[in-house]
C-alpha cells in the first residue's frame, strides 16, 4: 500500500510541474533583484518573500495542471483556483506591507 502511494506520487505530473515552477521562481530571485538594483547576489536564491513568489508559482501551476488534467469545470480545479487566489492575494499584501514598513524604518534610521 505504501509502495503504491509512493509510486503514484512519483509519477504525478501535476505535482512535479508545480514543484518545478516553485523552484524556478526561487532560482529567478537573484536575477530579478539584479534587474532592480544592478547588484547580483546569489544569497537571494534562499530568501523567503520577494518576487517572484515561489508560493504563488506553485499554486498557480497546480491549478493550471489540475485544470488541464481534470477539466476546467471540475470541482478540484475550482478548489485549486480558490487556494491560488488566496495565496497570491496574501503574497501581494505581505510584500506591500513589508515595503511600507521598510520605508518607515529607513526614514527613522536616516533621521
Amino acid at each position: 500500500m505504501i509502495q503504491q502511494a509512493l509510486r503514484e506520487a512519483l509519477t504525478n505530473d501535476v505535482l512535479w510541474v508545480s514543484i518545478a515552477a516553485s523552484i524556478l521562481a526561487q532560482f529567478l530571485k537573484p536575477f530579478t533583484y539584479w534587474l532592480r538594483s544592478r547588484i547580483f547576489d546569489w544569497h537571494h536564491i534562499a530568501e523567503t518573500g520577494g518576487m517572484p513568489s515561489s508560493h504563488s508559482a506553485l499554486v498557480c501551476a497546480l491549478a493550471t495542471g489540475l485544470g488541464i488534467e481534470q477539466g476546467f469545470g471540475s470541482p478540484t480545479f475550482a478548489l485549486a483556483v480558490g487556494l491560488a487566489t488566496i495565496v497570491t492575494y496574501d503574497a501581494g499584501g505581505v510584500r506591500r506591507q513589508a515595503g511600507e514598513h521598510a520605508r518607515v524604518l529607513n526614514t527613522m534610521v536616516a533621521e
